[in-house]
């Protein structure tokens, strides 16, 4: 099964712009991301906290969807599904 991941605004530098993954099964959207960025030097840092939680400020959507912060972990991801992560946005 595959999922697509695509990372923007600061992630995009951490992750790449789109990554095309592969899972087994039906998968928790927390555990697809923390998988996902143990593979770069500094992805788990970059998305959750020590205690292993996802930022609650990073924006997370699924399919279009925004998910809330406590969604994420009981979020069930599934093949085909696109997620996206960004940082907030500041600016002026």
């Amino acid at each position: 099964m595959n999922v697509t991941i695509l990372a923007f605004a600061r992630f995009k530098d951490i992750f790449g712009e789109k990554n095309e993954i592969e899972i087994s099964n039906t998968v928790l959207l927390a555990d697809i991301l923390r998988n996902f960025a143990t593979g770069y030097p500094d992805g788990v840092g970059a998305l959750f906290s020590e205690e292993g939680v996802l930022h609650s400020y990073i924006f997370v959507m699924l399919n279009r969807v925004r998910i809330q912060p406590d969604e994420v972990s009981s979020q069930v991801v599934t093949d085909g599904d696109e997620i996206v992560i960004y940082p907030p946005v500041s600016g002026g």
